[in-house]
């Protein structure tokens, strides 16, 4: 309900088995760009590229204790995520202080929250994974110097333990804020831009420029847009080593023992071929290749 995988692969099979498909929606006024940044974007700008799995970077989070509550809730939204998807480079979070209180040295946090990991996709700096408007509860602990300290995070039930479990962890009057976040589209748009900051100062810190935006922001066109048969596409889809590539014709980054590469999906409607490459981002030299018969998903020799 409230939070958001996205589940792309098990989408695509979804969508490939019902129907051909058309191209995703263009960019939407909710995508930014890095020049739209102000001096004020947050400081926890995310690491350069990690030796560990591809793609993943880890927020620059200070774990200190600090007397600013809304940096205490960022650094506890950020170091209690889910931690950025394997095809991402940075988190981000947005949030609302609805109401907080204080009881001898525990202060208690109601918030609305939202999370987004990023990555690049087509040239354009994607949402890939997070979450929307989440109602949290925030516990911390309260020094003799005024410093916040993390304690514990609670968020809702899913599904039919949803309304009960809001009426458990806020205060009544905070219950229908909580029950009715969707509705709120203002708050929706300021909690995503507040999210797509952390992204900017990131791509500032790597020295890109790039459309920062949700999956659906851009066009991810389909196989199966270009001619190629539900059977074929899905075979592709399936295929195991084709599983750092993306589903869609189009390209994805990745960062591998901190080399940046691009996987990159073409489609040659003269020869009919599927081609699937690894290139270097620096020097676009492939370093992998791999092309397929879209006629019958055949690999080709090289």
């Amino acid at each position: 309900m409230f939070r958001i995988k996205y589940a792309i692969l098990l989408f695509v099979l979804a969508l490939l088995a019902g129907c051909s498909g058309t191209t995703a929606k263009t960019a939407e006024s909710a995508a930014v760009t890095v020049s739209a940044v102000s001096d004020t974007a947050p400081s926890q700008s995310m690491a350069a590229a990690s030796n560990s799995a591809p793609g993943s970077t880890q927020a620059a989070v200070d774990a200190k204790p600090t007397n600013d509550i809304d940096k205490a809730v960022s650094n506890a939204l950020l170091s209690g995520s889910h931690g950025p998807a394997w095809f991402s480079e940075c988190s981000g979070e947005g949030h609302y202080i609805m109401d907080s209180k204080t009881e001898g040295t525990t202060v208690t946090v109601y918030l609305l929250a939202m999370d987004g990991q990023y990555g690049f996709e087509d040239g354009n700096f994607v949402k890939v994974s997070g979450s929307g408007v989440i109602p949290t509860v925030i516990t911390f602990s309260l020094d003799t110097d005024g410093n916040y300290t993390f304690v514990d995070k609670k968020m809702p039930d899913d599904g039919a333990l949803y309304t009960s479990s809001i009426k458990k962890l806020f205060p009544k009057a905070l219950q229908d804020q909580c029950l009715h976040t969707s509705a709120d589209t203002g708050r929706i748009k300021d909690l995503a831009a507040q999210e797509q900051k952390y992204a900017a100062v990131y791509l500032k810190s790597i020295g890109r420029e790039a459309v920062i935006g949700e999956y659906r922001d851009f066009p991810h066109p389909l196989l199966t847009d270009f001619g190629v048969s539900v059977e074929v596409a899905n075979m592709m889809i399936s295929n195991k080593y084709l599983s750092n590539f993306p589903f869609w014709v189009g390209n994805r980054e990745y960062i591998e023992d901190g080399v940046r590469y691009i996987y990159q999906v073409e489609f040659d409607k003269a020869s009919h071929k599927i081609i699937y490459s690894k290139l270097a981002y620096d020097t676009k030299t492939v370093s992998e290749k791999l092309v397929f018969d879209a006629s019958n998903g055949a690999e080709l020799p090289q």
